[in-house]
């Protein structure tokens, strides 16, 4: 009998502990908790990190490659009509 009242005590307790969001952390477990949760943050920041490289290596590949390519293209277009305008204005800048 009492270990049917222990047991069902228990089981409330443990439905309680689920359905609060916080929980609490017994005072001999504080250290090994901290150090999971450093571990925890150490992986998390260094996905992060991985991330922000490989974009930051991306947009350096891009800008050096696509925009380079871009405004060679632009100038190689735009070549025709600046020399024939720099020589009619010659004599208008000086």
């Amino acid at each position: 009998m009492i270990y049917q009242e222990y047991e069902q005590e228990s089981h409330l307790l443990v439905q309680k502990a689920l359905k609060t969001m916080l929980a609490r952390i017994p005072k001999q477990y504080d250290d090994e908790y901290l150090e999971y949760q450093k571990n925890l943050k150490l992986k998390y920041l260094l996905q992060i990190n991985l991330i922000a490289q490989a974009a930051y290596a991306f947009y350096s590949i891009a800008d050096w490659y696509v925009i380079a390519a871009l405004l060679h293209k632009d100038l190689k277009c735009k070549a025709p009509l600046i020399e024939p305008n720099l020589r009619r204005n010659l004599g208008k800048w000086s």
